[in-house]
């Protein structure tokens, strides 16, 4: 082992400047083995390679390995939660709704009874059940108003059912008491649907930020079915023996 003298370079360690940063820490993590005073290396050698490392890295610091910036998650403006009586009012909107269509669509009266004689007498075949969609929650954001919907919206006609809202305290949105039904039919299943500031504003969904209109976005997350099955499966007797087995959408 050579003993170094009172002054030394870096490139008589090997620590040369110039080095790619992770072959400069090899060298160096190299020479504090060899030269530890614990291994029989001379008392000064060691602080002597820290100075000479130190030294280099402060003529040329060290770059830090690249690490991809996380993206802000961006937070909604302000949010609304649905209360369980207005989803049970929803609830029986959208039932309403889809008495209206099984009379419109396939004439069928809104009476349970008679639309049993009409299937137990074969003139009325089972069709495919539309969906019927209830939001769960809503969030205000700066460029739209959202309405989530736990289940997905399918291929076909699907009844989506929406809270009027109003601006509260601060600008938050807040029922107002008023319930729309609309029928909307969509060739394949979507994630997100969008209803332009005009017919927000007739839905009574009339809400602004930084004084714009804001456009309603409703947002399907697809866990399992929509409301459609459970609300049917409640009513039995109501909707026996009208609708086929529903096949669950895929996106």
């Amino acid at each position: 082992m050579r003993a170094p003298g009172k002054s030394f370079s870096a490139a008589d360690l090997g620590l040369v400047p110039g080095l790619p940063p992770e072959e400069m820490r090899q060298v160096y993590r190299r020479l504090v083995r060899r030269f530890h005073p614990d291994l029989g290396g001379p008392a000064d050698f060691l602080a002597q390679i820290n100075a000479a490392y130190d030294a280099i890295r402060r003529d040329r610091p060290f770059a830090l390995p690249a690490v991809a910036a996380r993206p802000l998650r961006r937070r909604p403006v302000a949010t609304c939660r649905l209360g369980r009586d207005l989803q049970k009012s929803m609830a029986e909107t959208a039932l309403l709704a889809l008495d209206d269509w099984l009379a419109v669509r396939h004439g069928l009266p809104r009476s349970p009874l008679l639309r049993q004689m009409a299937c137990r007498s074969g003139l009325f075949s089972p069709v495919e059940r539309p969906g019927l969609l209830l939001p769960c929650g809503v969030t205000l954001w700066s460029e739209a108003l959202v309405l989530h919907h736990d289940g997905a919206i399918r291929a076909g006609p699907n009844i989506l059912i929406l809270p009027g809202l109003r601006a509260g305290d601060g600008g938050r949105p807040e029922p107002n008491g008023n319930l729309s039904a609309i029928l909307r039919s969509v060739p394949r299943p979507s994630r997100v649907i969008e209803l332009p500031v005009e017919d927000a504003r007739r839905y009574g969904l009339d809400l602004r930020f930084d004084d714009r209109a804001l456009p309603v976005r409703l947002r399907f997350a697809g866990r399992g079915e929509n409301a459609g099955a459970a609300l049917c499966d409640a009513t039995a007797k109501r909707y026996r023996g009208l609708f086929r087995q529903a096949i669950a959408p895929e996106f």
